[in-house]
């Protein structure tokens, strides 16, 4: 509730701004396209109940009440925008609370076997059933002692241990940047082997063959004469010029010699792929005008924030739970394998620290060397930087935690890292100044938490 109430002010804001300037449009699309289809379908009804109602009547070109039905209608747009805004302001509040049940623990406390269920939630193909069970997880390595150390105790769960099932779930759900954007990079439907793949190297995808591919016959066999020479040339020309305009006097006129010289040097398949490219560009010009439209056309760009945010974090729609996702993966993970260090009595969590370390710095570098290679699409037409703030916030996160890691295993020599692997990970965890301080703020709380689990324990 404190959420919505600090917003409530912008909420109001919104759907006055939203309304404003909606009188005018509902007013033309009302008098010209539905004012005689309603007024139609109303009469017809009315006769049918007043038999004394004349057989047919048509309704003026303005209505008498405009007045009354435009503040009607701003009155009722004006609602229905409140109710659109607080809906989504109060669901993205009710989702962002811890996922506690009401004695302030986790929801999993209250199942017989509460790291099961916890990993039956992280394996959920449900989208809703694995963002809870990673915030989930994220309150349990911050804030439950308790429950943190049964996750390094239980090695005896069917299949393998409970820090081994965790560890591998939370690894591949950090692997998906990296595997949208390499099925993004690699997909290549027309190609469909190694061998055509390298037949065509050196093709432009984007550009229609002009030349024909090179020939596979047998270089040494007898070829006929057919060869032409330039007279040959000119004969054929003057020839195609003189039978075109025989057999097309109206048309004779219009066309260009050099249409004919084209006709005569060029085969018909290649004539072909130019026009088509040419009707191609033509038709990109022409949606190119469309886009840059103020009101039509932005609904129809691919801005490059957009883009991004749908080849990383997957469908636009899905951005923000999947980020949110993410982002509790990486926190959770991340602490839990900084406490392996204190509170991991079997030794068994740091064999796998330096996996976890590989692959935060491997999505780091993905997303960064993607987000520095992508191009704007050719619809932005209002392209400034590639400032993308979902996927900014999801590599400070990845390097707010990377460096945690790093930090607290400085010391083992027998980690599993090399020195370029620790180097490369220095590299990726680098942070600026704004960053490096929200990085000791968090530092300071974490250290704060584990005093608070000090002292109750």
């Amino acid at each position: 509730m404190f959420e919505i109430r600090t917003q409530a002010n912008q909420i109001f804001q919104h759907a006055t701004r939203s309304v404003v300037l909606t009188p005018v449009p509902f007013f033309l699309v009302y008098t010209l396209f539905l004012r005689r289809t309603v007024w139609s379908w109303t009469f017809s009804f009315a006769r049918s109940i007043f038999s004394n109602l004349p057989k047919h009547q048509k309704p003026s070109t303005f209505p008498p009440f405009l007045g009354d039905l435009i503040l009607i209608y701003v009155a009722w747009a004006w609602v229905l925008v409140l109710v659109w805004t607080f809906a989504n302001v109060a669901f993205d509040a009710y989702l962002a609370q811890p996922p506690l049940d009401k004695r302030k623990l986790p929801l999993s406390s209250g199942s017989k076997d509460p790291n099961g269920s916890l990993l039956t939630g992280l394996k959920s193909q449900r989208e809703f059933v694995s963002n809870a069970a990673f915030a989930e997880l994220t309150v349990i390595a911050h804030d439950d002692l308790t429950r943190r150390q049964t996750i390094f105790r239980e090695l005896d769960r069917n299949g393998s241990s409970t820090w081994s099932q965790l560890v591998t779930v939370c690894i591949g759900h950090l692997y998906l940047p990296t595997e949208r954007i390499n099925n993004f990079i690699y997909s290549t439907p027309k190609i469909a082997s190694a061998t055509a793949l390298e037949e065509n190297k050196d093709v432009v995808n984007h550009l229609p063959r002009m030349v024909p591919p090179p020939r596979n016959d047998n270089v040494y066999a007898v070829r006929p004469n057919t060869k032409h020479s330039g007279l040959d040339v000119i004969s054929s020309f003057a020839k195609s010029t003189g039978s075109y305009s025989e057999s097309h006097p109206k048309d004779s006129s219009k066309r260009h010699p050099l249409g004919f010289l084209v006709d005569c040097i060029l085969p018909s398949e290649q004539r072909k792929l130019l026009s088509q490219s040419r009707a191609a560009d033509s038709l990109r010009r022409y949606f190119l005008d469309f886009v840059q439209l103020p009101y039509v056309g932005p609904p129809f760009r691919q801005t490059f924030a957009r883009r991004a945010e749908a080849i990383v974090l997957g469908s636009t729609e899905q951005s923000g739970s999947n980020l949110l996702s993410l982002t509790n993966c990486a926190r959770g993970l991340a602490k839990l394998a900084v406490c392996a260090s204190t509170e991991d009595s079997w030794g068994k969590a740091s064999k796998d620290v330096a996996k976890i370390i590989r692959t935060f710095s491997a999505t780091i570098s993905r997303v960064e060397e993607f987000m520095a290679g992508l191009e704007p699409h050719w619809t932005d037409v209002e392209f400034h930087e590639k400032a993308v703030p979902d996927v900014e916030k999801l590599i400070q996160v990845l390097k707010r935690n990377l460096n945690l890691m790093l930090d607290t295993y400085d010391g083992y020599e027998e980690l599993g890292l090399t020195f370029k692997e620790k180097r490369v990970a220095r590299e990726m965890a680098a942070l600026g100044r704004h960053e490096a301080g929200t990085l000791s703020h968090a530092a300071r709380d974490d250290s704060g938490i584990e005093m608070r689990e000090r002292k109750q324990v």
